[in-house]
């Protein structure tokens, strides 16, 4: 693991930087909390790596989403959200090529969750096996 709890190496770079993300959020319109996930994701990239984001590679951004979907065990969504992050960044504020970054920060696929759906068997089986007066609301 590369994080060892140093402090990130910046001479007020981040500063800049974080400002110029919040302007590009802004200029775009998006909301308070994509501007606070954003700066958040871009922030914890940067204390992983000990450095600015601007001194961070492309295949040290795909190890980074390796990291937390490998060893922080954190789920599809919350990646999905990082790499969105990490991509606005790289793309509006670095201003580095599309391609790269496409490359380095794939779009990932989220799990599709599907509604369970009964039969007409299964409903009627559980309305007679309910009791309280509360659970039998849907089945009048």
């Amino acid at each position: 693991m590369v994080n060892s709890g140093h402090p990130i190496q910046t001479d007020g770079a981040m500063k800049t930087l974080r400002q110029k993300l919040i302007d590009e959020i802004e200029v775009r319109g998006l909301s308070r909390n994509t501007q606070e996930s954003y700066v958040g994701n871009v922030y914890r990239l940067a204390k992983y790596y000990h450095r600015a984001p601007d001194q961070i590679g492309d295949e040290e951004l795909r190890d980074y989403l390796l990291y937390l979907l490998r060893e922080k065990k954190n789920c599809a969504g919350t990646v999905v959200i990082a790499a969105s992050a990490l991509r606005f960044f790289y793309l509006h504020v670095l201003k580095r090529p599309t391609q790269v970054i496409e490359t380095a920060l794939p779009r990932m696929k989220k799990p599709v969750l599907r509604p369970r759906v009964y039969s007409p068997e299964q409903v009627a089986s559980s309305c007679r096996s309910t009791t309280s007066i509360s659970n039998t609301a849907p089945c009048s």
